[in-house]
């Protein structure tokens, strides 16, 4: 996946986020339209491993926006980008980013990672990709 234009990227600490966005204290960063520009909010003071995990994540979502239907499913929109942080971590060999994304309980990222996993199975990763560009729903 390539991406033609970028976002900003600000590094904001947690309460900013909070306050801002109204999120929980566990979120490690946001994409989103602010004051007129996209951005992705990561916050400071995490781990190396946490950062890349999440700054993929956040570009899949920034990707999304260009190259999927908009109407997607929350699980499919979530799940996809926790899978694509998956593929990182797993090509830049940082096992415990592996671990913390399979372990990760909360919905709708981990039925719509489980479910990506499923799919690459059966597909492999180019064909897991085209098909999400073309989906609402996994």
């Amino acid at each position: 996946m390539k991406l033609k234009e970028k976002p900003r990227l600000k590094v904001v600490d947690s309460r900013f986020l909070q306050k801002t966005f109204n999120c929980s204290p566990y979120t490690w960063g946001i994409y989103a339209d602010f004051q007129e520009e996209e951005t992705i909010f990561i916050i400071s003071g995490i781990s190396l491993d946490k950062a890349h995990t999440t700054l993929a994540h956040e570009l899949t979502h920034f990707w999304q926006k260009r190259n999927c239907p908009q109407e997607q499913s929350l699980e499919l929109i979530e799940g996809f980008a926790e899978w694509v942080a998956y593929q990182l971590a797993a090509d830049q060999k940082l096992p415990r980013a592996m671990l913390g994304i399979r372990r990760n309980g909360e919905e709708p990222y981990r039925s719509g990672f489980q479910k990506l996993c499923l799919l690459e199975s059966r597909l492999g990763v180019k064909g897991a990709i085209k098909k999400v560009k073309t989906c609402k729903s996994i």
